[in-house]
Order: structure tokens, then sequence, then C-alpha cells
């Protein structure tokens, strides 16, 4: 009866084994993709790296220094860079003079949310779709950032929800549609991308999304270039409103904001211009306009497809609104490069020190070189030249 029992202990244990390997395998695949080291350095690069890191809640990065060493926190790779194994984590910069770049097709992409950022630029293919990143005005004295955000590449920063930008711009077929966006300034909407080939066919970017312009007393400028650039999207801005909204496919088939929704909420102006391509194209047809007995509206274009409670113009009648200078500016050496936000914050002068708080981050079988570590061969080289010196002084 023993020797049964033994045997059957045995077997179970077999059975176990395998099981435990391949869940000790899996975990120890998930750390290894996830170092501290890398991303509290902002320095995830490559593929498979900053991957499915086990964050829940929010966590805040980096998590051993004030700001990131670079000024910003880099994702360069493809899918596997810069990604949450839980949905609802949420990543929050410790210093909201640091700015996000994500860099890579399908980079920070599928649940990598932020907030908390300076400025965020995502480059490339499906960079940043489906995420949700918040930028923060800093309170530093001596200066912030300039809370602006650029997404060039197809299907970058769709089906994800962008707040706190202050102008927004959109490069390439799908950007910045399916998405729920906040902006104070302006928006730019084009379906043309820089960094990726386009497509034949009709392309827009901004497209069945819902844009809030807040700031009240604003100035606000949007574009929407591209054949179906702002198609079936919706435009709510704030009262007092100063605004200049052109909608230009620059196609015979284009049909630029074709049932978009523009809503104004008393004591505002637009200037809504649909004239650049008025022949054999479709811009702005259905396009629908909700104002309270406060606001202004004067329309350019075909006769056809003017909004009601739009007045015909020949020419702009809410006076000059001043367009936004984007700090998301692109590459002069190189103009295949994408924007970069570089210029949107200060640049970091000095070392950030480490904070001495005890932090908890995910483990990994690869062991970083640790301070640790280093402290003890900086102690051990000291006192090595100590006795050195002990023994000069001895025999002199």
């Amino acid at each position: 009866m023993g020797r049964q029992k033994r045997a059957c202990m045995m077997d179970d244990t077999a059975l176990l084994q395998p099981r435990l390997g391949r869940i000790l395998e899996k975990e120890a695949e998930t750390q290894d993709t996830c170092q501290p080291l890398d991303y509290n350095n902002g320095d995830c690069v490559g593929k498979n790296t900053c991957f499915e890191c086990d964050f829940t809640g929010k966590k805040i990065l980096p998590a051993n220094k004030d700001r990131f060493p670079t000024g910003f926190l880099q994702c360069q790779g493809d899918s596997t860079t810069c990604n949450t194994a839980d949905a609802g984590a949420t990543i929050k910069f410790r210093s909201s003079l640091d700015y996000l770049y994500c860099k890579g097709a399908g980079t920070c992409s599928d649940t990598w949310n932020v907030e908390n950022a300076g400025a965020a630029c995502c480059a490339y293919r499906g960079s940043c779709h489906g995420s949700k990143i918040s930028l923060t005005p800093a309170s530093d004295p001596d200066g912030g950032c300039q809370n602006d955000m650029c997404c060039d590449g197809i299907d970058s920063c769709s089906e994800g929800e962008l707040k706190g930008i202050e102008s927004l711009t959109c490069r390439g077929n799908r950007a910045c549609s399916s998405a729920t966006v906040e902006v104070s300034r302006d928006l730019l909407c084009d379906g043309d991308s820089i960094v990726n080939q386009n497509p034949s066919g009709p392309r827009g970017s901004c497209k069945q999304s819902s844009f809030t312009l807040s700031g009240s007393d604003g100035y606000h400028v949007v574009d929407c270039l591209g054949q179906t650039s702002c198609v079936d999207s919706s435009f709510e801005f704030a009262s007092n409103s100063r605004i200049s909204f052109a909608c230009t496919s620059s196609t015979n088939d284009g049909r630029a904001c074709r049932n978009a929704e523009i809503t104004l909420q008393g004591g505002s102006c637009i200037d809504l211009d649909c004239s650049v391509n008025n022949v054999g194209g479709s811009d702005c047809e259905g396009l629908t306009l909700t104002k309270e007995g406060s606001d202004s509206c004067y329309y350019q274009g075909p006769e056809d497809y003017r909004p009601d409670d739009c007045t015909e113009a020949n020419t702009t009648r809410c006076g000059d609104v001043p367009r936004d200078p984007v700090c998301c500016q692109p590459d002069l050496l190189d103009p295949t490069e994408p924007d970069s936000c570089a210029d949107c914050c200060a640049p970091v002068t000095t070392t950030a020190p480490d904070i001495t708080t005890t932090t908890t981050t995910t483990t990994s079988k690869k062991k970083p070189y640790s301070d640790f570590r280093r402290n003890r061969r900086t102690e051990r080289r000291n006192s090595r030249q100590h006795r050195r010196q002990s023994r000069q002084y001895k025999y002199s």
C-alpha cells in the first residue's frame, strides 16, 4: 500500500513538472522582455523591449529618478516594443517636463497608456494605436513643454484616447481615426504620411472620431486635407471661439468632411471653407452645423453643401485666426524622417539624481549590473589604494 502511494505521488510530480516548467519559462520570458533598467532610463529600443510589462494600476516612471536621463521615454522597434500585459495599467510620467517618443510600426500600441507627459510623437504604421495618452502642462517656473502631439503613419493614434493636447497633427490614412480627442488649439488632419508609403485610392485621417476643442475665448485652426479626411467625425468647440475650418480633398472624387458634425457653444465665429475643390468633388456634402443664437457661421463653397444657418461669403469674416506654431517639427536634413518632439520640451541640462525611496520593479533572469555590485567594486578599489598608500608610508 505504501509503495502504491509513493508511486502515485511520483506520477503526480512527474505530471506537474512539465507544466511547472512551462509556467516558469513563460514567466522568465515575460520578465526578460521588460527590464527596469530599460524603462527607468527611458531606453526601450529594439524588439521585445519593455514588452508585456507586468504593471498594475498606475506605474510612475522613472521609478528611481526625478526625470528620464535624456528628457524623454523612447520606444523604438515594432509591435513588441512598449506594451503592458494589463490593459488597465497606466504609466504616469514622474515629470511633465519629459515627452513620449514612439518610433516604429506598432510601437506603444494596444495598451501603452501614458499620462502626465509633456508632449508626444508617434511615427509609423499603427504606432500608439489603441492607447490612451494624456499630456499635462508643466508647472516648472523656468518653463516646461509645449503640449503638442504628432501622429504620422497609417493607423497611427487610431482607436485610442488623446487628451490634454495643445495642437495635434495627424498624417497618414486613418491616423487619429475612430478616436476620442481633446485639444485646446489647432488640429491638422492630412491623408498623406511622411514616413509611410501612401496607399492608392481615397485616403484621409481623423475619420469617425470625436474632437473636443476646448479653451474658451480661444483661436482654432482645423485643416482637413485629403480625399476622406474628417469624414463622419464630430467637432465641438468651446464658447467664444474664433475658428478657421477648411475641408480640402484636392481631387475630383474627394469627400473631405462629408457628414461631419460641427457644434458651437455660443459667442463663436467660424469661417468654413469648402471652396478649394468645388468641381466634381463633394467636400462638405452632408456636413451639419449646430449653433446658438450668438454664434456666426460664414461659408465658402458649393451652394448645395452649405449648412443651414450659415451665411454665404466670398472671404473670411471672423477676422484673423493665427495658426499655432506647432513644436513637432520635421527633420530638415532628412524629409523622410518623422516629426520630432525635441523642440517641445526644455532639454535636460543636469543628470537627475536617483530617488532613494524603495521601489518595486519587475525582476529579470538577466541580472542587471546593479548599484550594489558597482559600489562593492568601488569599495574594493579604494581599499587596495589605501593598502598601497600604507605600504608606501611604512617603507619610505
